[in-house]
């Protein structure tokens, strides 16, 4: 019984860890460079190269086309990743007291709004 017991915590900390380490890749691989972003970073790198009215155009142009790439090789494996990441939220709930679980309830609230500001800028 302590084997099977140990066997499944052992399994449920290991779909933890995985399902993180997935989830943070392709975060990492889909913002990989600040200059990804579409407002701030743009900014910020055409400030800093100086770069004129015309350059500022081709750089957009180049950040979004490589945006669209991002977009297409990530779409066939988006599914996998927002399924292990539900799956791996369903099992942190249980795992938490009530009062635990409505401040994670609290945090992944926050994590949607940054991410929401984050895709807007």
């Amino acid at each position: 019984m302590q084997q099977s017991k140990n066997l499944a915590i052992t399994f449920l900390l290991g779909a933890v860890l995985v399902g993180g380490a997935l989830g943070f890749t392709a975060d990492r691989v889909m913002l990989r460079d600040r200059i990804s972003r579409p407002q701030a970073g743009r900014l910020s790198l055409a400030d800093r190269l100086q770069l004129d009215a015309a350059q500022r155009a081709r750089l957009d142009s180049i950040l979004d086309d490589r945006h669209k790439r991002y977009s297409i090789v990530m779409s066939p494996v988006r599914p996998a990743l927002d399924s292990i990441k539900l799956r791996t939220r369903d099992e942190i709930r249980l795992l938490l007291t009530p009062t635990q679980r409505a401040e994670f309830e609290k945090v992944l609230a926050e994590m949607s709004d940054t991410n929401k500001t984050r895709d807007d800028n």
